[in-house]
């Protein structure tokens, strides 16, 4: 990806690593307001047993709650092979009128490790750059 002097970016943990079995929710919600993209990435660890994982995507909304499911941002169902020590990559427009973001899925059987780390990027309604200096704020 190539940035141009006025994009800005913002990278912060979106889920931190954590082993599920069942329901797997973010436990931070995003607020990309002023943003045009989010890409998040999803890195998976080795499964405790043969593993798969129903459904994750991005869901967003207008406020902190109520989180309604992006169609289009969603990852296809995976197996063990497919996820074991792989990374997945989401990367979705934010809609300006609902620009909360958060992580939800099912993970159908066994154990597996999985975090993940949302960058935000195309900052289209930021304020101009002071600076031609790269510009990034880095939060863990």
């Amino acid at each position: 990806m190539t940035l141009k002097l006025d994009d800005r970016q913002y990278l912060s943990l979106a889920l931190p690593s954590v082993t599920v079995s069942g329901a797997l929710t973010g436990q931070v919600a995003i607020n990309a307001t002023g943003y045009g993209r989010a890409r998040f990435v999803f890195t998976f660890g080795t499964p405790l047993a043969s593993a798969s994982l129903a459904s994750l995507g991005i869901w967003n909304s207008s406020t902190s709650t109520a989180y309604v499911s992006i169609s289009s941002a969603q990852l296809l169902p995976m197996t063990t092979a497919s996820m074991s020590n792989n990374v997945a990559v989401i990367d979705t427009i934010v809609n300006s009128a609902y620009p909360w973001l958060y992580i939800s899925g099912a993970m159908a059987t066994s154990n597996q490790t999985v975090s993940a780390t949302v960058e935000l990027y195309n900052g289209t309604r930021l304020n101009p750059p002071t600076s031609t200096l790269s510009q990034s704020i880095v939060t863990v």
